[in-house]
């Protein structure tokens, strides 16, 4: 962890460890002045929230979208689609007219509906049921964008996309908060905050990813210069730079073990916030 300071910026000091009655670790320098945080042994206690101004805002919650189960979805026509007539019952699988006895396809629509059809237009139907599921998830990802802006959340209508590295320096950190190894791999959303690092000795552009107050890794290089004028921004006006983020990775099925990353959400430019 000595180098690990080092290289990013960090100087090692050395530091006593007071434990008090309740089980709470107080980490003190030589020169008798506590140091910045205040930690609970992992044991029994919750870390504590970050305070004022840097507490993270919650991620929004979104409403998912629900349809009926097909057997109770409504039929948009009751109609055969060659000839017209009144089909009852309606069929709940391929069937042929009792009038006209041609082939009726019947096919459950994106938007709720069953639809009877013909065969040479089930190219053009699954077309238009496409678009349907298109629109809805571009609506979704508007609202969702909407959402996050509104709790204070950095979002984008654009997409400036940046890469986190130097996750292997944290995978303990990463587990912990993604709630450990499963068999297919974490997909699990957190809350993130970018973290500019000027005095770092090695790099003055540096921008640190933290989640729940613990570092998980660095914007790269090559991104850092697109993001920094919103950064700086950002802390003129003594705002936190929150994001959403989701933590991938970590599986172990038994043979393999996969390391976790993170990922954030694609960021504003600086004239968009």
């Amino acid at each position: 962890m000595g180098f690990l300071r080092r290289l990013f910026g960090g100087r090692d000091q050395p530091i006593s460890v007071h434990t008090e009655s309740d089980g709470t670790q107080i980490r003190v320098s030589v020169s008798g002045a506590p140091t910045a945080q205040r930690r609970r042994t992992e044991r029994g206690h919750a870390r504590a929230p970050l305070a004022g101004n840097f507490a993270p805002p919650e991620l929004p919650r979104l409403a998912t979208p629900t349809l009926p189960p097909k057997s109770e979805r409504p039929y948009r026509a009751a109609n055969c689609p060659y000839c017209a007539a009144v089909l009852a019952p309606l069929p709940k699988a391929k069937k042929a007219c009792p009038s006209c006895h041609q082939a009726i396809l019947v096919r459950s629509s994106f938007d709720g509906f069953i639809d009877l059809l013909r065969e040479a237009d089930l190219d053009a139907w699954s077309e238009q049921d496409n678009l349907k599921r298109s629109d809805a998830l571009e609506h979704r990802e508007l609202e969702e964008r909407q959402a996050l802006k509104a709790a204070g959340f950095l979002a984008s209508d654009s997409g400036l996309s940046v890469e986190v590295h130097g996750e292997s320096h944290y995978q303990r950190v990463l587990e912990r908060v993604a709630g450990g190894r499963s068999e297919h791999g974490a997909d699990f959303q957190c809350v993130a905050r970018l973290v500019r690092e000027p005095a770092n000795r090695y790099d003055k552009n540096a921008v640190r990813v933290e989640v729940q107050g613990e570092t998980v890794g660095y914007i790269s290089r090559d991104d850092v210069e697109d993001i920094l004028p919103m950064l700086e921004k950002l802390d003129g006006q003594g705002r936190p730079a929150w994001v959403r983020a989701t933590i991938v990775g970590g599986w172990d099925d038994g043979r393999t073990r996969g390391s976790f990353g993170i990922q954030l959400d694609d960021l504003p430019e600086e004239d968009e916030i």
